[in-house]
């Protein structure tokens, strides 16, 4: 019997949820929902890379901590995308928010204002089956939200409550994800991908038992970060110290048995990068 290491642990215990939430996803059939204030059709790949937030996976993963104050919409444009699988309302709910301007919501809204969220859901079921809505927020000066959607004269059957805090918590991780590494993964020819905000580490917890390359004794390291230090270096009877900076190396993309993906860097990590050169 195999001895799993504590790291291989934490991936076989996060695969499950990994599965589950590709299993609803994948392939999906979305239409619009009549019953609902702001039914609209959303095409599928509007949440494609969307971060999969689970409770099984708090280990590997990170974004608990996500502000969703009125704060997160000083930065501008914003753009965010999130799913959530096991919810007291659907097998997976789906939020897409990007900022948008005057000629992408005209005849759709009340009145126009300088920032405008359109906040796109999704709610499937478990034959994989969505009804999908669509508002547009208008970002008072202050970061509140106030819905201008133009209802047509259809009753406002939503809790505006909710759709608010929704819209706050996918820009939230839009502006998260700046900061943040994330582990993109997909069924073995898919074109839907799941993202996974984490650290580093918690890539290297998560994948512990990728599959090991054709042609390889083990697996190679992921990408991760070298810390500074110094190199002592000898060529033609001249021996010298060399300073290396701060540099990310290791491999991106990985396979798990029938799930593929990559390991991509925060887009800060990537900055900082470039500026170190």
């Amino acid at each position: 019997m195999t001895t799993l290491t504590r790291q291989q642990r934490l991936a076989a215990e996060s695969r499950p949820a990994i599965d589950r939430a590709l299993g609803l996803i994948d392939g999906i059939s979305l239409r619009p929902d009549r019953q609902e204030f702001g039914g609209a059709t959303v095409p599928p790949h509007w949440f494609n890379r969307a971060v999969l937030l689970d409770d099984d996976l708090t280990d590997v993963q990170t974004g608990d901590d996500v502000y969703c104050g009125p704060e997160v919409f000083h930065l501008w444009p914003v753009s965010g995308r999130v799913v959530k699988v096991g919810t007291a309302d659907a097998a997976a709910v789906m939020h897409s928010v990007s900022s948008v301007s005057v000629k992408h919501v005209r005849g759709r809204v009340r009145r126009c204002m300088p920032k405008m969220l359109l906040s796109s859901y999704a709610y499937v079921d478990e034959a994989g089956k969505g009804r999908t809505s669509q508002h547009v927020f208008g970002v008072n000066p202050d970061g509140s939200l106030v819905n201008i959607t133009n209802n047509a004269g259809r009753p406002n059957r939503s809790g505006m409550d909710v759709l608010d805090i929704q819209a706050r918590m996918a820009a939230g991780i839009g502006l998260y994800l700046r900061y943040s590494w994330t582990v993109e993964i997909r069924a073995v020819g898919s074109n839907f991908t799941i993202s996974i905000p984490t650290s580093p580490e918690g890539a290297r917890q998560l994948l512990s038992l990728r599959d090991v390359e054709s042609g390889m004794q083990r697996r190679r390291a992921l990408r991760h970060w070298v810390s500074g230090h110094s190199r002592r270096r000898s060529r033609e009877d001249v021996t010298k110290d060399v300073d290396v900076r701060s540099h990310l190396r290791g491999v991106t993309p990985f396979q798990w048995e029938d799930l593929e993906g990559v390991v991509r860097p925060s887009a800060y990590d990537l900055e900082q990068m470039a500026v170190s050169k």
